[in-house]
């Protein structure tokens, strides 16, 4: 009996302004893949990366599942989702402002995926509850999904390092030849939610992601008002990272154990 093909595809640009992916992507093309595998791929958003905005319409990564007859990434999300339904695994590459150095996202914690990180050469992991934003990423509508997440520039700076994580992730699955480097364990934060703040904020430059925020502690000010934290929690994507169109000081994460 034959073995199965392991289908992997790598999206890159779901985000038009995050143009590492394609160079990931272009640099990967390249290489030979090993028997048994299948290496595929896909440009997220090639409307948004021609013109070099975030998106055209709506973001991309909050479109899934899509729309046959939508509108722009409503359309791209449908087409998208139909296109990677048949792999086995999907890498979904993101470039970030904010501090974080390397991250991986998922929105499921089964046995697949916690095997599928073993072979993912970093050791901060994000997993995402539906609530948070609505389970409308992509990798929410396949069969198994990791984002990789490469800060602190949305330019170049972060090729190298997303194409050597990218890279010793395919080794480490058996798709590339090279020396396996398996992970023992992750650290693991279950993002929750979001902490808003208002439009005047200005956060407390001493805040860190992944550094326990505690109640009471001053977190920013509005105006000469010192702002206080309300609750107790791990923020992710601080700074120029945040998600401002949520009104978002970061997202509120438990460290799971």
């Amino acid at each position: 009996m034959n073995r199965k093909i392991f289908k992997i595809a790598i999206v890159g640009c779901v985000h038009g302004d995050e143009i590492i992916g394609i160079k990931v992507i272009k640099e990967l093309k390249k290489a030979k893949v090993k028997e048994g595998f299948v290496l595929d791929f896909f440009i997220g958003n090639q409307p948004a990366y021609e013109k070099r905005k975030r998106w055209i319409k709506k973001d991309l990564n909050r479109s899934f599942p899509g729309k046959k007859n939508g509108q722009n990434e409503e359309k791209i999300a449908y087409q998208l989702r139909k296109a990677l339904s048949c792999y086995d695994l999907v890498i979904d590459i993101h470039a970030t402002n904010s501090d974080i150095d390397r991250l991986a996202i998922v929105t499921k914690y089964d046995k697949e995926i916690k095997r599928m990180l073993r072979f993912v050469p970093i050791e901060k992991v994000a997993l995402v509850k539906k609530n948070v934003f609505g389970g409308k990423e992509l990798i929410s509508h396949v069969q198994r999904g990791i984002a990789l997440e490469f800060g602190p520039n949305k330019k170049m700076a972060n090729y190298p390092k997303a194409l050597d994580v990218t890279r010793q992730m395919l080794i480490n699955i058996g798709a590339l030849t090279g020396k396996k480097k398996l992970k023992q364990k992750s650290e693991v934060f279950r993002v929750y939610g979001i902490y808003k703040v208002g439009k005047k904020f200005q956060q407390n430059p001493a805040l860190k992601d992944f550094r326990l925020i505690k109640t009471r502690q001053v977190i920013g000010q509005e105006g000469k008002t010192k702002i206080k934290a309300e609750k107790i929690f791990y923020p992710l994507f601080l700074g120029k990272g945040r998600y401002k169109e949520n009104s978002a000081l970061a997202l509120m994460a438990k460290k799971m154990r």
